[in-house]
Protein backbone atom coordinates (compact mmCIF):
# COMPACT_ATOMS: atom_id res chain seq x y z
CA UNK A 1 0.00 0.00 0.00
CA UNK A 2 1.45 3.08 -0.57
CA UNK A 3 2.39 5.91 2.08
CA UNK A 4 0.20 9.17 2.29
CA UNK A 5 2.47 12.34 2.16
CA UNK A 6 1.30 15.53 3.18
CA UNK A 7 -0.08 17.84 6.09
CA UNK A 8 -3.22 18.10 8.09
CA UNK A 9 -5.12 20.20 6.51
CA UNK A 10 -3.80 20.23 3.19
CA UNK A 11 -5.77 19.42 0.28
CA UNK A 12 -5.54 16.03 -1.06
CA UNK A 13 -4.59 15.50 -5.04
CA UNK A 14 -7.86 15.02 -6.82
CA UNK A 15 -9.81 16.31 -3.79
CA UNK A 16 -12.66 18.60 -3.65
CA UNK A 17 -13.28 19.84 -7.38
CA UNK A 18 -15.87 22.26 -5.86
CA UNK A 19 -13.21 24.66 -4.61
CA UNK A 20 -11.86 24.89 -8.10
CA UNK A 21 -14.82 26.22 -9.76
CA UNK A 22 -14.88 29.27 -11.39
CA UNK A 23 -18.47 31.56 -11.54
CA UNK A 24 -19.32 33.97 -14.07
CA UNK A 25 -19.42 37.69 -12.72
CA UNK A 26 -22.87 39.36 -12.68
CA UNK A 27 -23.64 42.62 -12.37
CA UNK A 28 -26.53 43.44 -9.32
CA UNK A 29 -28.17 40.34 -7.85
CA UNK A 30 -27.42 37.34 -9.05
CA UNK A 31 -29.15 33.66 -8.69
CA UNK A 32 -28.28 29.63 -8.90
CA UNK A 33 -30.27 28.23 -11.45
CA UNK A 34 -31.44 25.56 -8.51
CA UNK A 35 -32.13 28.32 -6.08
CA UNK A 36 -34.48 29.60 -8.70
CA UNK A 37 -36.12 26.31 -9.42
CA UNK A 38 -36.83 25.88 -5.62
CA UNK A 39 -38.91 28.98 -5.03
CA UNK A 40 -40.92 28.24 -8.40
CA UNK A 41 -41.53 24.99 -6.88
CA UNK A 42 -45.31 24.26 -7.61
CA UNK A 43 -45.20 26.64 -10.87
CA UNK A 44 -48.40 26.13 -13.43
CA UNK A 45 -47.04 27.69 -16.22
CA UNK A 46 -47.30 29.34 -18.34
CA UNK A 47 -46.99 31.83 -16.14
CA UNK A 48 -45.89 35.81 -16.30
CA UNK A 49 -43.53 37.96 -14.72
CA UNK A 50 -46.19 39.04 -11.97
CA UNK A 51 -47.08 35.49 -11.30
CA UNK A 52 -43.93 33.87 -10.94
CA UNK A 53 -42.74 36.85 -8.29
CA UNK A 54 -45.87 35.77 -6.10
CA UNK A 55 -45.18 32.51 -5.96
CA UNK A 56 -41.31 32.68 -5.32
CA UNK A 57 -42.84 35.29 -2.83
CA UNK A 58 -44.81 32.52 -1.74
CA UNK A 59 -42.16 30.21 -1.35
CA UNK A 60 -39.98 32.49 0.82
CA UNK A 61 -37.68 34.10 -1.97
CA UNK A 62 -35.76 37.08 -1.55
CA UNK A 63 -36.48 40.15 -2.55
CA UNK A 64 -33.84 40.58 -4.98
CA UNK A 65 -35.05 37.10 -6.31
CA UNK A 66 -38.64 38.94 -6.48
CA UNK A 67 -37.76 41.71 -8.39
CA UNK A 68 -36.02 40.09 -10.59
CA UNK A 69 -38.70 38.12 -11.62
CA UNK A 70 -41.28 40.54 -11.88
CA UNK A 71 -39.48 41.82 -15.64
CA UNK A 72 -40.37 38.44 -16.75
CA UNK A 73 -42.47 38.03 -19.71
CA UNK A 74 -44.84 35.24 -20.16
CA UNK A 75 -43.00 32.05 -20.25
CA UNK A 76 -44.14 28.58 -21.03
CA UNK A 77 -41.99 26.26 -18.81
CA UNK A 78 -38.96 26.68 -16.24
CA UNK A 79 -36.55 27.56 -19.06
CA UNK A 80 -38.16 30.35 -20.33
CA UNK A 81 -37.58 32.02 -16.78
CA UNK A 82 -34.02 30.61 -16.93
CA UNK A 83 -33.13 32.28 -20.31
CA UNK A 84 -35.36 36.10 -19.09
CA UNK A 85 -32.96 36.26 -16.13
CA UNK A 86 -29.64 34.43 -17.74
CA UNK A 87 -27.99 37.77 -16.92
CA UNK A 88 -28.58 37.31 -13.36
CA UNK A 89 -27.46 33.97 -12.92
CA UNK A 90 -24.09 32.80 -11.91
CA UNK A 91 -21.82 34.29 -9.53
CA UNK A 92 -20.77 32.46 -6.31
CA UNK A 93 -24.01 30.68 -4.32
CA UNK A 94 -25.37 32.47 -1.22
CA UNK A 95 -24.08 35.61 -3.19
CA UNK A 96 -26.03 38.55 -4.45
Amino acid sequence: MKQLKGELGRSTPGGNKADDKTYKDVEGPAFQVTEVQKYLKGADYPMDGKALAALAKKNGAGDDLVEALKGVRKVDAPSGVMKELKEHLGGKPGGS
